[in-house]
């Protein structure tokens, strides 16, 4: 450290800061990206069911506009009523109800989806087994890696023990997984009898238009996949608003320490350095310019005789150019054409014995603190 030239030091501790500093900015910037991306997840996770069922509407109880923590119940014979009305393909009655898959092992929050075999209102797509069967469950393979379960294997839901008959994917999230069984039987283990959940619609045409159409004729809540969707999504988020706060709270805190101890440290790697320049004479201005030793030492210079501590232009040499020094321990750097004359000591020529920037004599043993750390021999 001592061979490098302290301004050249002082542009390496420069660059080290900068990158730091940027660092830290990155760093807050990268946590709170990843938690808004979390959440982003979560919530088309939260939707996953609606987003990939084919209806165009949904169909629930007059003020009911959502399914997730929802109650809602529509009577079965509306489903014949909504089937002949105008633009519609088809329409499919569905259960929905909250429970958890319980193993000895754990438990997973899941809704149970009761579905017509054969229906539209079952899981998207299957990766391993077969729909269900009378007894029989199909649950998300994430949710049954989680709680160690495979195709055959017994769990509990609803009160009733099921048996595994497949896995589909996409329908576990951070909170909840979903599991259909026979709209029969998921009406058998709660004794409903001529009600559904929810009514899922096909239709042609304006999805908005169809769910006006069949408002005006059941006098029950409809609205478009989209829209029914986004309502799903602005209740979850409404719900754990206060959470995503604090998360994003915690984000900004992190970002803020990281970029704190950052400066820190970059400060204690130049209180030494500091040090010397204030010794000299630097003005605070001058520290915190970044400026370098011979910096401070041109512009802390004093006047004749210890008056003003203005610095005065002077004729000052080329960034190539240095003043002759002598003895066993010259070295570079040397403010104001010092010499070192052995090691531990330096001595000074020219208006620094009358003091720097109006100290008196004194000054020059802080010089020799300098001199010390800057003049030893080498080798």
């Amino acid at each position: 450290m001592n061979g490098v030239p302290i301004g050249r030091r002082n542009l390496f501790s420069d660059r080290r800061r900068a990158v730091l500093g940027i660092a830290g900015v990155g760093v807050a910037l990268l946590l709170v990206l990843l938690l808004g991306a979390i959440v982003d997840g979560a919530m088309r996770q939260v939707t996953r069911y609606i987003d990939t069922a084919p209806a165009d509407v949904f169909v629930a109880q007059r003020g009911v506009t959502n399914m997730h923590m929802a109650s809602s119940a529509v009577p079965l014979a509306d489903v014949g009523q909504i089937r002949a009305l105008p633009g519609v393909t088809w329409a499919d009655p569905i259960l929905y109800l909250p429970d958890a898959l319980a193993t000895p092992t754990g438990r997973q929050i899941a809704y149970a989806v009761g579905y017509v075999p054969g229906g539209r209102g079952g899981p998207a797509s299957l990766v391993q087994g077969r729909p269900p069967g009378a007894g029989q469950v199909v649950i998300d393979q994430r949710a049954a890696g989680n709680l160690g379960l495979k195709l055959g294997d017994p769990v509990r839901l609803l009160g009733r023990d099921w048996r595994i008959s497949g896995l589909t994917t996409g329908l576990t999230n951070l909170a909840s997984a979903v599991a259909f069984v026979r709209f029969s039987d998921l009406a058998g283990a709660r004794g409903l009898t001529g009600i559904a959940s929810y009514v899922l619609v096909g239709g042609q045409g304006d999805p908005a238009l169809l769910a006006r159409r069949i408002e005006a004729a059941t006098g029950l809540s409809a609205l478009g996949k989209a829209e029914f969707s986004a309502q799903e999504r602005a209740l979850v988020r409404d719900m754990s608003a206060q959470l995503l706060q604090i998360m994003n709270l915690a984000g900004y805190l992190i970002g803020l320490a990281v970029i704190g101890l950052t400066l820190y440290a970059a400060t204690l790697s130049r209180l030494r350095e500091v040090g010397v320049m204030k010794a000299l004479g630097a003005r605070p201005w001058q520290l915190g310019a970044g400026r370098g030793f011979p910096g401070a030492m041109d512009g802390g210079r004093s006047g004749r005789g210890g008056g003003s501590a203005r610095a005065r232009p002077r004729r000052r040499p080329g960034p190539h150019r240095r003043e002759r020094a002598s003895g066993p321990g010259a070295g570079p750097g040397r403010p104001g054409g010092g010499r070192c004359d052995g090691p531990g000591r330096a001595r000074r020529r020219g208006p620094a014995h009358q003091g720097v920037a109006g100290r008196p004599r004194n000054s020059v043993q802080e010089v020799a603190i300098w001199a010390d750390t800057h003049c030893a021999p080498r080798g």
